[in-house]
């Protein structure tokens, strides 16, 4: 709720909020009350939060989890507090339900995991990249390997890599050094640092230079798309939901954020959570209402088999996430600036990457490694 990513955390909040309220606060005549903790994008301060939440305030679930490293943090502490909790925000973190240091039957994901990276990888293969620069924060290097060893395994090559920290002012010296052989950026900069990317882009005049795979949604979410405008038509962007899809449930959903919010562009963190908040309330209702009864309560989340508003969720044997992808790019229609839908690719999971690619990829430690790799290369790491 502060920093850098504050913004994506006044999404996710509202968009939670804003489901609550669909149905009053309330199930089976009991009120839902939600106590709301800032983590501040730090694993520590996540730990002590989600401590306080669970025994000092005696919560029932804990919903929410941003950042991959918080999770990764959460999840012993979650198993050991016994706390049922939802990973309703993004949070990526590939072995989060399957690596016994963190995975714990208290623990589920509505969110995503890395296929969408994995997804946006292939994409951009199909669309014509052929040379890739990525940009990215560190500590999102999951996310930039998995989207990077799909790329390559398609035929790509990754020319350069440069990681920034978290709450970069000035992006004018990474866009002055991008390299020019490139026809495409990998960008994972997530919050106003997505913004200020874009705006630097603009400011150096290379708008439209290279093709641009917005991984975390910097550039073509929300209020960053508003603001950047023209310099982001064009960019590409991959992930769990799109504003533009037609269905019955988006299109209900839309009406209800323009009239809550007139004039502010939504993003993929408020759907993330109002359709987590949507899994919530259906298991809520499985149990009518008996919050006290844990045990019914997981079992009536790992029975999730919901419609939201990103489109059907239903979750894998460890509790993890199973939904659609989707491929949007930014258009411009008079003064607004709406996604287009590309692509739709049906309840994906991360059982979808091959076997021995899931099993043994280095998947997060593979930075400073991509330029120079290849198809054979790749090869080795899965052996």
């Amino acid at each position: 709720m502060s920093g850098p990513a504050a913004q994506l955390g006044k999404d996710n909040t509202d968009g939670f909020n804003l489901a609550l309220a669909a149905v009053n606060n309330t199930v089976a005549g009991r009120n839902i009350d939600v106590i709301i903790e800032d983590t501040q994008g730090k694993p520590d301060v996540a730990v002590t939060k989600a401590q306080k939440l669970s025994q000092s305030d005696k919560v029932n679930i804990i919903a929410g989890f941003n950042f991959t490293a918080e999770c990764y943090a959460l999840g012993p502490v979650i198993r050991d507090l016994q706390q049922p909790s939802v990973v309703s925000g993004n949070c990526s973190a590939l072995h989060l339900l399957t690596d016994a240091k963190y995975k714990s039957p208290y623990l589920i994901r509505t969110s995503q995991t890395t296929i969408t990276f994995d997804s946006a990888g292939h994409s951009a293969g199909k669309l014509g990249s052929k040379k890739a620069v990525i940009l990215a924060q560190d500590g999102l290097n999951e996310a930039v390997d998995t989207f990077s060893r799909a790329f390559v395994s398609d035929g790509g090559q990754i020319l350069q890599e440069t990681y920034t920290t978290l709450g970069t002012n000035d992006y004018g010296p990474y866009v002055s050094q991008l390299d020019p052989q490139a026809d495409t950026i990998a960008l994972f900069e997530t919050g106003i640092d997505g913004l200020r990317f874009g705006q630097a882009l603009q400011s150096y005049g290379l708008v439209g230079k290279y093709k641009i795979f917005d991984n975390v949604g910097g550039m073509v979410n929300g209020q960053n798309r508003a603001q950047l405008k023209d310099a982001a038509v064009g960019a590409y962007g991959g992930g769990m939901y799109c504003e533009c899809l037609d269905t019955p449930q988006n299109q209900a959903f839309l009406k209800v954020w323009n009239a809550k919010y007139p004039g502010r562009t939504l993003s993929t963190d408020v759907a993330q959570r109002y359709s987590g908040a949507q899994v919530i309330l259906a298991a809520l209702q499985k149990i009518n209402g008996n919050v006290e009864d844990k045990q019914a309560l997981l079992n009536a989340l790992y029975a999730t088999d919901v419609e939201t508003i990103k489109g059907p969720i239903k979750l894998d044997q460890d509790h993890d996430v199973i939904e659609n992808n989707y491929l949007s790019q930014v258009t411009k229609q008079a003064d607004s600036y709406p996604l287009k839908l590309i692509e739709t690719s049906q309840l994906l999971s991360k059982y979808d990457l091959p076997p021995d690619v899931l099993q043994k990829f280095p998947f997060g430690q593979m930075k400073g490694k991509w330029v120079g790799m290849t198809k054979d290369k790749l090869a080795d790491y899965t052996k």
